[in-house]
């Protein structure tokens, strides 16, 4: 692999070692996510059995700045110190589905509202990634995705979030083993990301079922939408 690459997967983009080279910048078009998740393989029904959740993976291009040209980022939350089982975790929006929701995604659309006050007018729906289980909590989430064209303007609701982080997806795909195949709970357990907080001592670590669910997103980008999620996810 090429160190120093710029990768740029847009609709009309020639394949180049299936796409997957060592890469500064990735920069992905909305279109074609949308095109790839038709084909992704996830679990499309709930489990009745655990408790029913829904999350939003919210992506973007940054606009080019003075060092560096545009980049695809993704929007996750840590979630507030408290005695929840989700206290201090990195996180998509999202949270439990209500009675009174009327779908898995609308329930993803009023909890990232009112965790980050993004609301249905700054964000367009792009598809979904089916169902994913927490491995500790008993919750099943259903995984949706959303582009937003312009800058975000979200401001956190402060008992349950403790910070937004806007974090190239180049960053933690630079984390990503392709060859990697979650086939046991320790597997599962295993799977991380990390994330240097800019301008701060901080680092992040992304695990769970959000590393899950990005490690499969990045499956989909090299396998052109064909990734099928393991039977634990």
């Amino acid at each position: 692999m090429l160190a120093g690459e710029i990768f740029m997967l847009q609709k009309n983009s020639l394949p180049i070692k299936k796409k997957f080279l060592s890469f500064i910048y990735m920069l992905l078009d909305p279109a074609h996510i949308s095109e790839l998740l038709l084909n992704f393989r996830g679990r499309l029904v709930s489990n009745r059995r655990m408790k029913a959740a829904a999350v939003m993976m919210i992506l973007f291009n940054s606009p080019p700045s003075n060092t560096a040209g545009k980049k695809t980022h993704v929007l996750l939350i840590e979630r507030a110190q408290d005695k929840s089982r989700h206290s201090g975790q990195i996180a998509f929006p999202g949270g439990k589905i209500e009675a009174d929701d009327p779908s898995p995604l609308e329930a993803a659309r009023r909890e990232t509202k009112e965790e980050i006050g993004i609301g249905v007018e700054q964000i367009s729906l792009l598809g979904s990634m089916g169902f994913f289980r927490t491995l500790t909590s008993g919750f099943d989430a259903a995984v949706h995705l959303a582009w937003a064209h312009s800058p975000l303007n979200w401001t956190p609701q402060q008992h349950e979030v403790a910070e937004v982080f806007e974090i190239p997806l180049a960053d933690l795909h630079a984390q990503f083993n392709a060859q990697l195949r979650l086939r046991r709970r320790t597997d599962l357990m295993n799977l991380h990301f990390h994330w240097k907080v800019p301008d701060s001592p901080r680092q992040i670590c992304v695990w769970g079922l959000t590393a899950r669910v990005l490690h499969y997103f990045f499956q989909m980008l090299q396998t052109d939408g064909v990734a099928q999620p393991a039977r634990l996810a």
